[in-house]
């Protein structure tokens, strides 16, 4: 056929491949160039057509296409094959550049000639485009190298590299014009990495295929530090994959280097996981304790409830341990979800990016990808705070102000603008008792209103808006009770039920309000649940032991809610705790516990369902967020907080129910 260029090539392959005209414009778009290009590039393509058969049409408002018969256009097509396959402009050639140049790394040095036979531009082309491509790639800690006499390669590390080639592969895959190598998934192999998140095995896919061709060409990676850290699971795993006949070699018949093994270990203790129930073993007191500072960084004001959540606690806990390995290897994940985090929870992102500080390395930020992980782990708890019946419900607000009834109307106004979504807020009589209403905002002192009083100017400010802010957040914390209606049977739903209510009843019979001395301290109050809940010395210790652990991470006096929350997973007890430390005063006395009027016991053993977790969880909501729970606790009033708790536990078996049959 007539030889054609880089660009008339790409124009006939999509025209021969469409079976309907296509737009001048989308052309252009395809290979990023004007429509003026389009026609300059077609204009002489009919001497190519002509021995086809087919010659260039126009179709008026529809586009162009190739006339001509079906098995014309695919002889056409097989022709083409590899005429005018170069890059079709600096897009495109720049990342294939940067294959040619990262696949071997030091091993093999190129002159520019090379380079340029390969990509069909001149040597001068080549040379412009390193120096772009050097730019680029030092973000990921690379350097292109000329050498005379030797030829251009690139230098920098395994991981460096790899990240650079991920980025390659990615802008080729979006243009359309590539696929990253794959390697063959086996039944056995998936079995094996089924625990991975989708991106991790992506990524794992791209690792495994480069490592293959390095190793093939006889270009090791260096030998991993000693003190390299990896999960014990990961190094099992890489043995099975680097066996020969793995997925990564298949042809293969002698197993990997030891340094490849080494290394591969590392890059799967960096992959992601979507079960929890994945890596085994004790978690180290650095990272239990790390899991709890990202939680108060994230949102210091729910850092109490947020840290009752079993399930945030443990995914954060997983997925730390795979972070650190990424953060101090420099490995980077897509991230799926970063596009639609920033669009629907874009509070949630900033608040996850402010704790995501606590995991920065010197000289390197926190990628986003990893900030976007740990908004979606922040994300699910709050949704489960909503899912366990615990929505805020709105507020009645009261407005005073005694400049006028003009002035009283502008302030409800302002109040409606900023909380109306919250609240229904309404012009009080200035006289009002504060009947009605669980909140009174007013521009004077109301000394004598049972109620909550905010005391604002007439034209909010600032700080106003953020006192009535936190005054109805903290009027709205309710309990919800749930509609009761039954629908069609669960599989299980039965069984699942009855264990529940098993555990419910359990918690009722066996409340107890234990009188504790006014200067107990928290390692008093923590070996007095041990002593009273422990069916034995050996039980009672462990209770004892995994409290203390538990306050050595996060202190457990919580002084916004007057309480210490004794709360841990503990061998000491077989059935969940909920029980009452009161002193004999109003208060404890010992500073360290902040004038708290109670310490909360709240035990479940280690190897609870999620189910039995949920019930638990349901109790320490309630307590943050139900007003008359707190305020019987800190009264001392136990046959009420007795009835408390049966109330809230009859709420969540209901919304268990409606849940589960739903």
């Amino acid at each position: 056929m007539e030889a054609v260029g880089t660009r008339q090539g790409q124009l006939l392959r999509l025209l021969a491949a469409s079976g309907e005209p296509v737009p001048v414009l989308e052309l252009g778009e395809r290979l990023r160039v004007s429509r003026r290009t389009v026609f300059r590039e077609l204009g002489e393509i009919d001497q190519v057509l002509e021995p086809y058969g087919l010659h260039l049409a126009t179709a008026t408002g529809r586009g162009l296409f190739l006339a001509g018969e079906a098995a014309d256009k695919a002889r056409l097509l097989a022709d083409l094959g590899s005429a005018g396959d170069g890059p079709a402009d600096r897009y495109e050639r720049l990342p294939r550049l940067a294959l040619l140049l990262l696949e071997e790394g030091e091993a093999t040095a190129e002159p520019l000639a090379w380079y340029a036979a390969r990509l069909k531009v001149s040597e001068a082309t080549v040379s412009h485009d390193l120096a772009q491509l050097d730019a680029h790639v030092a973000r990921y800690g690379l350097q292109v190298v000329r050498r005379q006499g030797r030829g251009v390669y690139s230098a920098g590390s395994e991981q460096a590299r790899r990240r650079a080639l991920a980025w390659a592969w990615r802008e080729l895959e979006s243009l359309g014009v590539g696929r990253r190598p794959r390697v063959g998934h086996t039944p056995g192999f998936l079995d094996e990495v089924r625990w991975m998140t989708p991106e991790s095995l992506d990524a794992l896919d791209l690792y495994l295929a480069l490592a293959a061709h390095r190793i093939e060409g006889g270009h090791a990676v260096e030998p991993a530090p000693a003190d390299q850290a990896y999960l014990p699971a990961a190094r099992r795993l890489a043995a099975i994959v680097a066996e020969p006949g793995g997925p990564a070699q298949p042809e293969r018949t002698d197993p990997w280097p030891e340094p490849e093994i080494a290394a591969l270990s590392v890059f799967l203790s960096a992959c992601r996981h979507v079960r929890e129930d994945t890596v085994a073993g004790p978690v180290p007191f650095e990272r239990q304790a790390l899991v709890f500072r990202l939680i108060e960084a994230f949102d210091p004001g729910a850092a109490p409830l947020l840290k009752l959540d079993e399930d945030l606690v443990t995914g954060l806990t997983l997925h730390v341990a795979s972070a650190l390995v990424r953060l101090d290897q420099a490995i980077d994940l897509d991230d799926p979800l970063a596009e639609q985090l920033a669009a629907t929870y874009p509070g949630v992102l900033s608040r996850a990016a402010r704790a995501a500080r606590l995991l920065a390395r010197p000289g390197r930020t926190v990628p986003d990808a990893e900030i976007s992980f740990l908004a979606a782990h922040f994300g699910a708890a709050l949704h489960r705070l909503q899912e366990r019946g615990l929505n805020r419900r709105r507020v009645r607000v009261g407005v005073v102000c005694l400049a006028g009834i003009g002035s009283s109307y502008l302030l409800a106004a302002q109040l409606k603008s900023r909380f109306g979504r919250e609240a229904d807020i309404e012009v009080a009589d200035p006289g009002t008792s504060g009947t009605g209403f669980d909140l009174i905002v007013s521009t004077v002192p109301l000394p004598d209103c049972p109620r909550p009083v905010v005391e604002v100017a007439a034209v909010l400010d600032q700080a106003d808006a953020d006192r009535v802010a936190a005054a109805v957040a903290q009027a709205a914390r309710t309990a919800r009770r749930e509609d009761a209606s039954v629908k069609p049977s669960h599989p299980g739903f039965i069984d699942a039920l009855a264990g529940l209510a098993t555990d419910a009843q359990g918690l009722v019979r066996g409340f107890t309000a234990v009188e504790a001395d006014d200067d107990c301290t928290i390692d008093r109050l923590a070996r007095l649940a041990g002593y009273r809940f422990g069916e034995d010395a050996a039980s009672g210790k462990a209770i004892y032991t995994d409290l203390m652990a538990r306050e050595h991470l996060s202190s457990q006096v919580i002084p916004e809610l007057g309480v210490v929350l004794l709360h841990a997973r503990t061998e000491g007890v077989d059935a969940p705790v909920f029980a009452l430390l009161l002193p004999r005063s109003p208060a404890f006395t010992q500073p360290e516990l902040k004038g708290a009027r109670a310490a909360v016991v709240m035990l479940i053993p280690p190897a609870a369902n999620p189910d039995r977790t949920a019930l638990m969880g349901a109790l320490s909501a309630a307590l943050i967020q139900s007003e008359p729970f707190l305020a019987d606790i800190a009264a001392h009033r136990p046959a009420q907080v007795l009835g408390d708790v049966t109330a809230h536990l009859e709420t969540f078996l209901v919304d268990f129910t409606h849940r589960l049959k739903g």
